[in-house]
């Protein structure tokens, strides 16, 4: 019920790249709601939408802009060349069809995704974790994806889908206790865990809905 939504302040946050959301957002074209805002690539890009002198629900939801202040403010700490170095590494240590690229950095500077067979998924995070720090880069490994494939984000650590829905907050002075976020997956928890309410869905993944029941049920 769109009118539901009628004064509120509308964010898809997704590991998803802005392409893809676009794609999407084509493809359920009268059914899903334009947002105001689109956070993208596991909280590393903010795209504002361009509501063409009228508002959300008049925007033709194809005009959008990036915030880059956003995307500077990730620069601190992070060299994407020492990243996808050290990544690079990882995948020869672990030959084979344990590991493989889905993005080096090139579509998104600020992160780099790596899919792992669920055997691998904690050695494949020592690695790079362990290969990160000697270089001295400030990072996040946030890990998601059910059955045999793993999504392993790789993320500047100022990045990451709380931090990045926190200075949508702040930039439009949204009181933390009116900004409810909603997950299904294990790259949303970081989002969850911030001091706003927060909002498991019903078919969540496995892995996000064993992390809900182990936390404080204070109601928030």
């Amino acid at each position: 019920d769109r009118a539901a939504l009628t004064g509120s302040f509308l964010v898809f946050n997704t590991g998803r790249s802005f392409g893809q959301v676009m794609g999407l957002l084509e493809q359920m074209k009268g059914t899903l709601p334009v947002p105001d805002a689109i956070i993208t690539a596991v909280g590393t890009k903010i795209f504002l939408l361009d509501r063409e002198k009228g508002h959300r629900g008049t925007s033709s939801g194809l005009q959008w802009t990036e915030d880059v202040q956003w995307a500077s403010s990730l620069d601190a700490g992070w060299d994407l060349e020492k990243v996808r170095r050290a990544a690079s590494e990882v995948l020869v240590e672990l030959s084979g069809d344990a590991i493989s690229w889905l993005d080096d950095g090139s579509e998104h500077p600020h992160r780099i995704a790596l899919s792992v067979h669920v055997n691998s998924v904690d050695l494949a995070m020592h690695l790079l974790r362990e290969k990160m720090e000697a270089q001295g880069l400030n990072f996040k490994l946030i890990v998601s994806g059910t059955m045999e494939w793993r999504y392993l984000d790789c993320v500047s650590s100022n990045a990451g889908k709380h931090a990045a829905l926190e200075h949508l907050r702040s930039m439009y002075g949204i009181a933390v206790d009116r900004c409810v976020a909603a997950g299904d997956s294990g790259n949303d928890i970081l989002m969850l865990e911030g001091e706003n309410p927060a909002i498991v869905v019903g078919n969540a993944q496995a892995a996000l809905m064993e992390w809900a029941v182990r936390q404080p049920q204070d109601g928030r």
